[in-house]
């Protein structure tokens, strides 16, 4: 099933027909006994009543991290979703946070929340089934929170929170200390600042763009 998915196939006859086209690669590189495919009807029964979506989660998640050119790169992001054909006449659809990795396409990890607001509490459970090590993990200001940062630095990774109105007190204090000091009056000074920064110029759609990053500890 995993594979199919990874093809294209997101149906259970969809899955079915992958697997029966490959029946003979199939039996031979998992060493199946039945030389034969399962019908559509399988696929669907086994996936309404005998696997548990976290329990499979977790399984693919192990598998991708054990591969030598999948799950190497750097950047982790965690974010919210509604699942696609999943919205009701309210709105109301199935709502997965996952962990993925941008750059290669895949996701790592997800589990169901109820809703935008209980992504805080799942984070932490989400992230704990990942291998942090050497990892940056990246996302929205809804997740800027004390404890799953301390979390993520103590599994061996790294963070970018960005800071909003959620967190007034942090807005706050990064942008009085990013300000630039006004002129001092005689005998007046400032703390100083441990800024540095590095800046990029770029060219494209008739236009220059010149990015300035400024970090400070």
């Amino acid at each position: 099933m995993a594979l199919a998915k990874i093809c294209g196939e997101d149906s259970p006859s969809g899955i079915a027909e992958w697997a029966k086209h490959r029946t003979e690669l199939l039996c031979e590189a998992l060493k199946l006994e039945r030389k034969t495919m399962p019908h559509h009807s399988t696929y669907r029964r086994i996936s309404a009543d005998v696997i548990r979506v976290e329990e499979l989660e977790q399984m693919l998640s192990e598998m991708w991290s054990d591969k030598r050119f999948f799950g190497r790169q750097v950047l982790l992001a965690m974010d919210g979703k509604v699942l696609r054909g999943t919205l009701d006449e309210e709105q109301k659809g199935v709502y997965l946070l996952a962990a993925y990795l941008p750059a290669e396409g895949v996701v790592l990890m997800e589990m169901e929340v109820s809703g935008k607001g209980s992504e805080i509490p799942r984070g932490p459970k989400l992230l704990k089934s990942i291998d942090l090590r050497e990892k940056v993990v990246m996302g929205d200001a809804l997740h800027t929170q004390r404890n799953v940062s301390i979390q993520i630095v103590e599994a061996g990774g790294d963070y970018i929170w960005l800071a909003k109105g959620n967190q007034p007190q942090i807005e706050e204090d990064i942008r009085v200390w990013f300000e630039p000091h006004p002129t001092p009056m005689p005998g007046q000074s400032y703390i100083p600042k441990d800024f540095e920064n590095t800046q990029t110029v770029s060219k494209g759609h008739g236009r220059l763009e010149e990015r300035t990053l400024i970090v400070s500890s």
